[in-house]
């Protein structure tokens, strides 16, 4: 079945910015709530038109979205992007030095080199009766904690190298 993109287009802006605007006039963007209600109002305002509504994501920022599917219900995800930088070096110790530089080129630089890393991590859970499943700040100290801190501006490949 085909359905002009125009429709569902009208129809998702039809119900979403409404739906959006009331939670955050309530001044905490219950996040899990917004999504699962989008994707029951999606269902309806689409019904006869397509035959399913797969899922809905709110992306709250380019960072920050939260995502809400059919066949998990009533659990919704959260989902977000951090950004990190670190160094690494690309080195065998069973190549001499010229082979090394040969396999790996300026990755075996004695210094190391670096990049930007991202990374995105997604929680699954059932909302609480304000629809949140973590308050984003919490969220955000536990990827501190356990990646950022822990890789930000680090040599990560002294980390690798220490799995046997």
């Amino acid at each position: 079945m085909l359905v002009n993109i125009k429709t569902i287009d009208n129809k998702v802006r039809e119900g979403a910015v409404e739906l959006v605007r009331a939670h955050a006039k309530e001044r905490a963007l219950a996040l899990g709530k917004a999504a699962a209600g989008l994707l029951e109002r999606m269902t309806l305002l689409l019904a006869g038109k397509v035959s399913w509504v797969e899922g809905v994501a709110v992306a709250v920022s380019p960072y920050l979205k939260v995502e809400a599917r059919r066949e998990e219900m009533p659990m919704v995800r959260l989902s977000q992007r951090f950004e990190f930088s670190a160094a690494h070096r690309l080195h065998s110790p069973t190549l001499s030095e010229s082979e090394n530089w040969e396999v790996f080129g300026r990755c075996t630089n004695p210094n190391g080199h670096g990049h930007n890393y991202e990374v995105q991590v997604t929680l699954k859970g059932t909302p609480d009766e304000r629809g949140v499943v973590v308050k984003v700040p919490e969220f955000e100290r536990v990827v501190a904690e356990t990646v950022i801190d822990r890789f930000d501006h680090k040599r990560v490949s002294e980390f690798f190298n220490s799995f046997p």
